[in-house]
């Protein structure tokens, strides 16, 4: 499963900005895919979806933003922070020793 969190965004579009600054203020890691780029607009059109923001995680999507929202999204699918990985890893390396 792709582990990736993807935001598909347009420049004109005010809760993709909000949806940007939450991810990058929860310190998530995300990859933006603008449909401004033919490419990305044809991709989101073949999947019938006509509005952004779009986040994905794995094979699974949320279309618009809310906090809330995107926070149990995330929990749903199995999202676990990169912080809490590290975290979880170092109690793991030290139970060992």
């Amino acid at each position: 499963m792709n582990d990736k969190v993807v935001i598909y965004s347009s420049n004109t579009c005010p809760y993709c900005d909000m949806a940007k600054d939450y991810f990058r203020n929860q310190g998530i890691e995300y990859e933006e895919r603008n449909t401004s780029e033919k490419e990305n607009r044809a991709k989101l059109m073949e999947m019938g979806l006509r509005s952004v923001p779009v986040i994905f995680y794995g094979d699974k999507h949320v279309v618009g933003f809310e906090p809330t929202m995107v926070e149990e999204f995330l929990k749903e699918n199995g999202y676990v922070a990169r912080d809490s990985q590290n975290k979880n890893q170092a109690r793991k390396n030290q139970e060992e020793k």
